[in-house]
């Protein structure tokens, strides 16, 4: 038997009922920041994409999740079938050794310091930013060698992000586009809180270095400790956080110089 057509009221409800689950079903679509903020900026430069988030602060942000974002999820679901043993220090200690075997000696204090260190659980806020970056990219997490860098920006009860996505390569190089808006909110009496980025794995490294460990590359004039040191004496960095979609190593200011 097919209905024809249905009375006013019951239609009215109907209407109601399907509009209901198409919101609903656009805002799960809707990434996590873009739900808690608003998008200010869209914009690129050269091959990469910069985006502005800006809203109410929340201290949930830099918590860990009970539960993890969907993009999160899969790629930790996907990595686990790679590497039995995701534990941040375990992923160290295993590129530490491989650094012995091929005699890259130079390096090898820094992983006892990042040892010594507390490694923490992944927080809201940095499996939001992985989330905008597979966003970016229009691909999954796993198997995306590539990284994203955020800066993030608080005044009183406000936060500002400035996020940049490089779909192309695992570096995020410093761009001037990125500069204004950082100079903007420090005009606007904002601090620069944290810089964030992730060190994604490679399982097609033909060297079997699968990467996905939290610790600083480069050193006091380059890389990321570089990064690190020039912006907290030039623009107040507080803060830098490494997450590889499991954990995350925080590092503040005072040990910058350290690495």
């Amino acid at each position: 038997m097919r209905i024809k057509s249905l009375p006013n009221a019951l239609g009215g409800i109907l209407l109601s009922i399907l509009c209901t689950m198409a919101l609903q079903v656009g805002a799960a679509e809707k990434p996590y920041l873009e739900a808690q903020l608003q998008k200010t900026v869209d914009t690129t430069e050269g091959s990469l994409r910069i985006l502005v988030f800006e809203g109410n602060d929340n201290t949930s942000f830099y918590e860990a999740p009970e539960t993890s974002l969907p993009a999160v999820t899969e790629l930790q679901k996907k990595v686990r079938e790679q590497v039995v043993d995701t534990d941040p220090y375990a992923l160290l200690k295993r590129q530490q050794n491989l650094f012995v075997r091929v005699g890259y000696t130079e390096f090898l204090p820094r992983f006892d310091l990042v040892m010594s260190k507390k490694i923490y659980s992944m927080s809201l806020l940095e499996q939001a930013l992985l989330e905008i970056h597979s966003q970016v990219m229009k691909k999954p997490l796993f198997n995306s060698y590539s990284e994203f860098g955020a800066n993030v920006l608080v005044k009183e009860q406000k936060i500002a992000i400035i996020f940049t996505s490089n779909e192309s390569d695992a570096m995020v190089p410093d761009s001037k586009t990125r500069r204004q808006f950082l100079q903007k909110f420090l005009d606007a009496g904002y601090t620069y809180k944290f810089h964030i980025h992730n060190h994604p794995f490679n399982f097609d490294n033909p060297s079997k270095d699968i990467g996905g460990t939290t610790i600083p590359s480069g050193n006091h004039e380059f890389g990321d400790v570089g990064t690190y040191l020039d912006e907290n004496k030039n623009l107040g960095l507080q803060n830098a956080w490494i997450t590889n979609g499991f954990s995350s190593l925080h590092i503040p200011a005072s040990e910058f110089s350290d690495y």
